[in-house]
């Protein structure tokens, strides 16, 4: 199954045109962690990326708060082993366009969280083709479901349709 094959014409498009771009600078490649280690390193080398987008101060990126970072580290040594952990590296080339950190269970691929450079060219779209090609990278795999979980951003609705509502609840 060619996941583009399901998305809309447009989005097929903007894919399909980023990853041509992409492909006269070297071409996208995906670099799963292989251990622990390397997932932790490249947890870490997310928060810059992350934090260019939504700020650094508390309250903005989970990365300025340390119990985040504690909390996800911890996560990653206990869920890693399991292989209940994904974090990807975003190649170009050589160049680091970004990452994406997923968590699985029970043939489902969960999206956390992701820090992605930001493109001076609009048609160069290094989020929409690192998940177009990690989504059929699971599909490939097995994998049941790719969930983008909470909200309701561009992207998530040219790659996906909603199934489910998340809640928030505070106690």
């Amino acid at each position: 199954f060619d996941f583009l094959e399901s998305l809309s014409r447009n989005s097929r498009y903007q894919i399909r045109r980023s990853l041509k771009m992409y492909e006269n600078q070297g071409g996208i490649r995906l670099q799963f962690a292989v251990n622990e280690a390397e997932a932790l390193s490249f947890f870490h080398e997310i928060a810059p990326f992350h934090m260019e987008k939504w700020g650094k101060n508390p309250g903005e990126s989970g990365f300025s708060n340390p119990a985040f970072v504690s909390f996800h580290v911890l996560l990653i040594k206990r869920a890693f082993p399991l292989n209940q952990v994904d974090v990807i590296k975003i190649f170009c080339g050589e160049r680091v366009l970004g990452y994406l950190y997923n968590l699985i269970y029970d043939g489902r691929v969960y999206f956390y969280l992701s820090g992605l450079v930001s493109e001076q060219d609009a048609k160069l779209k290094p989020g929409l083709c690192a998940h177009a090609l990690s989504i059929q990278h699971y599909m490939n795999k097995g994998f049941d479901f790719y969930d983008f979980m909470g909200g309701k951003d561009r992207y998530k609705s040219s790659l996906g349709a909603v199934h489910e509502e998340l809640y928030h609840i505070a106690l």
